[in-house]
């Protein structure tokens, strides 16, 4: 193969999305990925370009038609951040809420963004993205550049190792259950994690283990490990008396009727925090959830959360660290606290 021919350029925001409303754009040629971003990892970006921090350039194969001039682009690379762009700009995401909790854009979409703030939404249509220009006939070049550009970025994450290893378990085979047929479940994490990674299998073995453990960890992928070298040894017997807890615990949390949307708690830290309070809960002589007093709890955390001392410590246990133990236990206690008092 003859050496790559390329140009390198940037464009604004604002030449994006007029592109974008042109149809120029083909976001899904035949050789792109099915994996999704979650909403968090688009939160961050947009977080990101507000700040003015840079970005990673964006691959476009470009083709101009010969007889009339005009000009489309097939994304090679880049297909959730321009993605993640074009919902941000259509008010379908926040600014993350979780990086600093003193930020004055965090939580904020974009039709929020004005006023005193408006040097934000400013500056956003004027960030320039940067972009590579692939302009080649050659259908074999652009799919070898593709590969080139993801043979080294899907390496088998720790879940997808798991899988592996582990294939044959009960256990695995009770979080595939779940994760595969539970509505609950597949609509909660449709968005909050990759599911082509299998990071909701992830998520839901570590619901699992608060159930067999009764306390909280935290997740990082050494403990997650340990967990299964643990409970991958354990029969049947075992799953037949975890999975109707889980079940339990799932119909709890369902019956909150939470608009996780709209209050914006659609992160794993969220739901993890309410599991965990949910699973807390029912180990109190099976009370009723406080239905009421949870949907009001995250209203205020959205509206004005230091109006209340247990909906800011739970804030404050958002700003970093998220997946920490000691962080999960202070989003737990928060709301445990708000409940009981």
């Amino acid at each position: 193969m003859s050496r790559l021919k390329r140009e390198s350029a940037s464009i604004s925001i604002s030449e994006f999305y007029e592109n974008h409303l042109l149809n120029k754009y083909n976001y899904d040629p035949v050789y792109q990925r099915k994996s999704v971003w979650t909403d968090e990892k688009r939160a961050f970006l947009i977080d990101s370009i507000l700040k003015n921090f840079p970005i990673p350039p964006i691959f476009l194969h470009q083709k101009i038609d010969e007889d009339t001039g005009k000009t489309s682009f097939d994304i090679v690379d880049g297909k959730q951040r321009l993605t993640a762009l074009t919902m941000f700009i259509r008010n379908e995401l926040a600014v993350s809420s979780e990086l600093d909790q003193n930020d004055e854009i965090s939580g904020l979409l974009f039709s929020e963004i004005e006023g005193n703030l408006s040097e934000y939404k400013k500056a956003f249509w004027r960030y320039r993205i940067p972009i590579e220009l692939i302009d080649s006939d050659d259908s074999s070049l652009i799919d070898e550049i593709f590969d080139r550009l993801n043979r080294n970025g899907e390496k088998l994450n720790g879940q997808e190792l798991r899988k592996a290893k582990y294939y044959n378990t009960p256990l695995l085979k009770l979080v595939e259950k779940i994760a595969n047929t539970n509505p609950f479940w597949i609509k909660r994490l449709e968005t909050a994690t990759d599911r082509n990674r299998m990071e909701d299998h992830e998520f839901i073995s570590e619901l699992i283990f608060v159930i067999a453990e009764d306390k909280l960890f935290g997740s990082n992928q050494e403990t997650i490990d340990q967990k299964y070298e643990t409970y991958s040894v354990k029969t049947s017997e075992w799953v037949d008396r975890i999975e109707p807890q889980f079940n339990k615990a799932t119909a709890a949390l369902e019956r909150l009727n939470l608009k996780y949307e709209d209050l914006r708690i659609t992160g794993v830290s969220h739901l993890f925090g309410l599991w965990s309070f949910v699973v807390d809960q029912m180990g109190k002589n099976n009370r009723a959830l406080p239905k009421r007093k949870i949907n009001n709890f995250y209203k205020i955390l959205r509206s004005d959360p230091t109006s209340n001392q247990y909906v800011l410590e739970y804030k404050k246990s958002m700003s970093s660290g998220t997946k920490e133990v000691t962080q999960r236990n202070r989003r737990r206690q928060a709301l445990i606290d708000y409940v009981e008092n």
